[in-house]
């Protein structure tokens, strides 16, 4: 709430002070005010003397109605006594004067037409009834007397009820008009005490809002310093990455080149170095949106565990560089595909991933590191992860401050480790946007384990990826835990999973099938396993084996029916992958490996692409790389010489930075899509390119007309994919991009 909302509060009090003391009023004079001396009985006769008063005009027009029926005998007539009739018994069915006590009326007053009321009306209905059913003048002259003779006797006895009520209702009016001094002395001494307290309270809001105004400015001036403080390394972040295109440009040029050894090796600490670098300046970034409450999430429809997959790949791929063993485990019973933030969820887990291979304990201890990654379903509609390892610990004072900007676990962490302490604030932040939860427990010496819940959205498919249309697979299993979870992966893809304790009871079930059957082993790789496969292979030539193994033995050779799986990590896809084509002759043995260079086609050859890029050195990285892919490319170095050039020539696509001299790629985009509609022209693609990472900066493009978005530093991979994509609406199928020295 801001001080704002805070004051407007504090002013609406007095309103509601006000609003309960008039509220209060009547309570105050019903408390001091004396009640008149009168009885229950007497109180009761007040209400029901209007009751006698119609049930009076009830018997006249009861009178009338026989009068009528008796000198014209109308049919009109008739059904008017008989309404009157049934009115007249619904009003007096109860007696609305049975409870008076008659010794409360003074002397003389006499009660005896009102108590007998019902009888007579019961006696009066009876009458009615004969007369109408015999038609007789003179029983209808004698019912026509006796209602007259009654309402004679009935009118002045309510005379009598209505002077003493009123004489009753006299003596209250003097009572009440007494106490009206007193109430007013009463309400006078309340109302001094009102104002006494509202001119305190007044003082005190005068107070209260002067310190609340003094303390709006401070937070608008801090606020002014924070969008100074992000403005500026945003600004800085922009500077930064702007050189580290060139940098990262020219290191992937030389990389595919022809080198020498040292000089691959040189080039390699220099991509690594700037991916470090790059990996800072991203977390600064990330930090500056968090102060600035800028940063939020882009939900859209994602392949859950295609996306957590990928992660894990990447982390494996550190690992190995690290030495360290990476397990991974993701539930079968998690949904397939989610609506949520894919690459912020890549950036936990990665965050997450990395710090636990950076601190696991072959780094310290000697041990061999060890790092596991657990995706569960603990409940319905949210997601569980865990990433353990078995790395130096923390205290608990360090867990107690770890989520805390730039915080490592002592002073020499960063010099012995690296990194910058941002990591883990980042990924709280985000965890808490997908209104998740993030935990951490450790114990120094032994490891950490970070956990993290979240809800998520499922979103209902018919459509799988991989179908192993009943494929039925015997699965051997060391670690019954692994074989649940990988068995649930099987039957999910609808095939049929039979569980073996021994390597006798995989021949057994081996006969019960007609179709080739798969059997799946999770043992190391030896001789023995060996033996045990050609004795298997031996009862049924036609098994395929897929075996679950970490590491390999050389000297062992092992069938060509054989594939063999790398548990380090496993990862669900690749096993059903490699279950679906356990028939191929292909997918047994090792992969093929994808070229690494890919000659481009003639049509490619023909594209041509203007670049719009100010800084001379991305001018001459980009050019070299777009060439290399086979495109045709010319440079402007503003957005008026690319209007100018772009009018006079005809392309096939426009890469244009957005921050440029004279005329930027945002007014850039603007015109060439205005002409486009002026001229009738066909829509050229245009991909942003831009060293402003914040989300305003992407919104501005697309709403320029701009087709799509990279940001700088990027990779010959993103932009080989981009250009693909729009020239010619190629989702890219792998990472692998077409290079020609």
């Amino acid at each position: 709430m801001s001080i704002f909302q805070k004051v407007a509060g504090i002013k609406k009090l007095p309103i509601l002070l006000v609003l309960i003391y008039l509220a209060a009023l009547p309570f105050m004079f019903a408390v001091k005010r004396d009640r008149p001396n009168l009885t229950f009985n007497h109180l009761e006769m007040y209400d029901d003397i209007s009751a006698l008063m119609q049930v009076e005009f009830r018997f006249r027009k009861l009178l009338d109605a026989v009068n009528e029926y008796r000198l014209h005998g109308s049919d009109s007539a008739r059904e008017e006594i008989l309404f009157h009739q049934e009115i007249l018994q619904i009003r007096t069915q109860d007696g609305p004067t049975q409870k008076w006590d008659t010794s409360d009326l003074p002397q003389g007053g006499s009660m005896s037409v009102v108590e007998t009321l019902p009888r007579m009306v019961d006696l009066i209905g009876t009458e009615v009834k004969q007369y109408l059913a015999s038609n007789d003048p003179d029983q209808g002259r004698r019912l026509a007397d006796k209602l007259q003779a009654y309402l004679f006797e009935f009118n002045s006895e309510l005379i009598f009820l209505s002077d003493f009520s009123n004489q009753t209702a006299r003596r209250q009016e003097i009572n009440l008009v007494g106490n009206v001094q007193r109430d007013f002395n009463f309400l006078f001494a309340i109302n001094v005490i009102m104002i006494a307290a509202l001119s305190i309270f007044a003082y005190v809001l005068t107070n209260k809002e002067r310190k609340l105004t003094e303390r709006s400015k401070e937070v608008i001036e801090s606020e002014e310093k924070s969008a100074a403080k992000t403005k500026y390394l945003a600004s800085m972040s922009h500077e930064i990455r702007t050189p580290m295109q060139g940098i990262i440009g020219v290191t992937q040029i030389l990389s595919s080149s022809d080198l020498k050894p040292d000089q691959k090796k040189n080039v390699g600490l220099i991509a690594t170095s700037a991916s470090t670098l790059l990996a800072i300046i991203n977390d600064i970034l990330d930090i500056a949106k968090i102060e600035a409450g800028r940063m939020d999430l882009a939900p859209s429809p994602i392949d859950f565990r295609q996306t957590i997959e990928e992660t894990v790949q990447l982390c494996s791929s550190i690992a190995v560089e690290k030495d360290v063993d990476l397990t991974f485990s993701f539930s079968p019973n998690l949904p397939e595909n989610i609506h949520a933030d894919g690459t912020r969820l890549k950036q936990v887990l990665l965050n997450l991933c990395s710090n636990a291979i950076k601190f696991s304990a072959g780094q310290v201890s000697g041990r061999k590191g060890a790092v596991d990654v657990t995706f569960s379903a603990n409940e319905a509609g949210r997601a569980y992860f865990e990433v353990s390892d078995n790395g130096i610990g923390m205290s608990q004072e360090v867990v107690d401050r770890l989520f805390s900007p730039y915080t490592q676990a002592s002073a020499d962490t960063s010099n012995r480790f690296g990194g910058t302490g941002l990591g883990l604030t980042i990924s709280k932040q985000i965890v808490e946007l997908m209104s998740g939860r993030i935990h951490v427990r450790s114990e120094p010496g032994v490891g950490s384990t970070f956990s993290v819940d979240f809800p998520i959205k499922k979103i209902v498919t018919h459509e799988h990826k991989v179908d192993l249309e009943h494929q039925a697979v015997i699965g051997y299993f060391d670690d019954p835990k692994e074989a649940g979870n990988l068995s649930g992966h099987i039957r999910t893809a609808n095939g049929v999973y039979h569980d073996a304790q021994s390597y006798q009871q995989v021949v057994d079930l081996l006969h019960t099938f007609d179709t080739p059957p798969v059997v799946l082993l999770q043992h190391a790789i030896s001789q023995t396993l060996l033996d045990n496969m050609i004795r298997i292979t031996e009862s049924n030539p036609r098994v395929h084996f897929i075996v679950l193994a970490s590491e390999a033995v050389p000297e062992l050779t092992l069938p060509a029916n054989c594939t063999v799986l790398d548990t380090k990590p496993l990862l669900p896809s690749n096993l059903l992958d490699a279950l679906q084509n356990s028939g191929r002759t292909e997918a047994r043995g090792v992969p093929v490996d994808i070229p690494e260079l890919i000659a481009p086609t003639e049509i490619q050859r023909r594209n041509r692409i203007l670049l719009a890029e100010d800084n001379q050195i991305n001018q001459m990285v980009l050019r070299t790389q777009l060439s290399r892919m086979g495109y045709e490319v010319d440079i402007v170095g503003d957005g008026a010489q690319g209007l100018q050039k772009w009018t006079s020539s005809a392309y096939d696509l426009i890469l244009s930075d957005c921050n440029m001299p004279v005329m930027n790629g945002i007014e850039f985009a603007r015109k060439v899509r205005a002409f486009e509609t002026e001229q009738g022209r066909n829509e050229t693609p245009i991909i942003a390119l831009t060293a402003d990472a914040f989300e305003e900066q992407k919104v501005e493009c697309l709403e320029a007309g701009m087709n799509d978005f990279l940001i700088k530093p990027t990779s010959i991979e993103e932009l080989g994919d981009k250009l693909e994509f729009w020239l010619r609406n190629v989702s890219p199928q792998n990472k692998k991009v077409a290079l020609v020295n």
